[in-house]
C-alpha cells in the first residue's frame, strides 16, 4: 500500500474511513470474524495501490457501483477496472458486505472477492470516482 492507511478492526459500527464516522459497517460475516480491513483516511482516495508481499489469498471489497459513484469530470473514468476486466484478472466474488448511513438512512453495498495471488504482484484498481476498493487481512 502506499499513503497512510490504518489497518482496523472489522467489527459492527467500525468507520470504513478515518474522517468520517457517518458510514460504517453493520455486518460481520461468520467467515470474516476477526478479520482487519485497510481504513484509509478519506473515501475520496478513489484509488487502491498496492504489492502482495507474500503468496496467499487476498480479499478485496469493491462497491457494488460499478464505474459510476460521481460524476465524469476529473478524468478518472480513464484509470477504471471494469468489473468485467477485474473477473478475468482471477478475482471471485465471495460475499456481499454491508455499510449504512445512518444519517440519511440509506444503505450501500460492498462485495467481497478474492485472488490467489503470488508475491511481487502489483495492483492498481479504481472501481469508481471516490470509493477506492478496501483490503481484508483475514485471520487464519
Amino acid at each position: 500500500m502506499t499513503g497512510p492507511v490504518n489497518l482496523v478492526p472489522f467489527e459492527i459500527g467500525k468507520p470504513l474511513w478515518s474522517s468520517n464516522d457517518r458510514l460504517h459497517w453493520t455486518k460481520v460475516p461468520a467467515g470474516l470474524k476477526g478479520a482487519r480491513f485497510t481504513q484509509f483516511d478519506s473515501q475520496y482516495k478513489g484509488v487502491t495501490e498496492f504489492v502482495v508481499e507474500s503468496s496467499g489469498t487476498v480479499f478485496l471489497a469493491v462497491t457494488s457501483r460499478w464505474g459510476s459513484g460521481g460524476n465524469h469530470s476529473g478524468g478518472w473514468t480513464e484509470e477504471l477496472t471494469s468489473k468485467e476486466a477485474f473477473l478475468k484478472q482471477g478475482w471471485s466474488e465471495i460475499s456481499p458486505l454491508h455499510e449504512t448511513s445512518d444519517e440519511i438512512g440509506h444503505q450501500h453495498q460492498w462485495i467481497l472477492y478474492s485472488r490467489d495471488c503470488q508475491t511481487g504482484e502489483h495492483f492498481r484498481l479504481r472501481t469508481e470516482k471516490y470509493c477506492a476498493p478496501i483490503l481484508f487481512q483475514v485471520a487464519r
